[in-house]
């Protein structure tokens, strides 16, 4: 029997004014990402991948030290704790969507398994 592993992809654009205080540009794009992680897993998505600043606008490019602000601890930042135990109902009702911080990267696990 195949193995199929569902995979899906987010890019998004930043979802809050550049000039809005950090702690609200962080907060407005964790929801907007949140949405897209529950239709994720309400489409049986098991992988999902993120772009590597997704709670900011990209800066990276930039050498404005206000972003220097957004810098967080791996695995003990704000972000990663407040997600690492988060778990929504997909439609088929039984099934969980767990998402976990590993290696830098979020996986989305169909059953709340480890």
């Amino acid at each position: 029997m195949a193995r199929i592993v569902k995979c899906g992809l987010i890019q998004a654009k930043n979802a809050a004014p550049t000039d809005a205080a950090m702690d609200e540009i962080k907060r407005l794009n964790i929801e907007k990402h949140l949405g897209f992680i529950e239709q994720a897993a309400n489409q049986g998505v098991q992988i999902l991948c993120m772009q590597e600043v997704f709670t900011t606008p990209y800066f990276c490019a930039e050498q404005q030290t206000r972003w220097y602000e957004a810098v967080e601890r791996i695995p003990d930042g704000p972000t990663v704790k407040a997600d690492a135990g988060h778990r929504q109902t997909t439609r088929h009702g039984h099934r969980r969507a767990d998402l976990r911080r590993r290696n830098d990267r979020r996986v989305l696990q169909h059953g709340g398994g480890d």
